[in-house]
């Protein structure tokens, strides 16, 4: 196949960073699916980094033109709180990675875990099913 560039990162927002993922926005957090269409149109990925120690996401909508074309990361209306970085744990979570892993329901969720930065070593974390709270 061939690689595309799909566009170029802010560096004052994203400074030295690794460990980065990119994805669709996962479900909706079981029992919060009641009223969590009320916010107009819904982000439509995740960005994922580590950086400066720590773990960090933000939600936008994504749109790719074309293969050969930069695509637009950008905040989704209503929704422009979550384009800002935070915190995917308020620990010492760093370095982590996700991948699609299917559930014993046959449907797909997607599993992250990282490094737990514990004394007087570190170990992997326990992994975590992403979802969407929207509330």
């Amino acid at each position: 196949g061939k690689w595309y560039r799909l566009g170029a990162g802010d560096p004052k927002m994203w400074p030295t960073c690794e460990c980065p993922s990119f994805f669709p926005l996962p479900g909706v957090t079981p029992g919060f699916e009641i009223g969590s269409d009320s916010a107009g149109p819904w982000p439509s990925h995740v960005q994922k980094l580590s950086c400066e120690g720590h773990d960090w996401w933000m939600l936008g909508s994504y749109s790719l033109p074309n293969r050969s074309a930069p695509g637009n990361f950008s905040p989704t209306p209503g929704w422009e709180d979550l384009f800002k970085p935070r915190l995917i744990d308020a620990g010492a979570f760093y370095a982590s990675k996700d991948a699609l892993y299917p559930s014993k329901k046959g449907l797909e969720r997607r599993i992250n875990w990282g490094w737990a930065r514990v004394l007087p070593n570190s170990t992997q974390s326990l992994p975590r099913v992403i979802s969407f709270n929207p509330r």
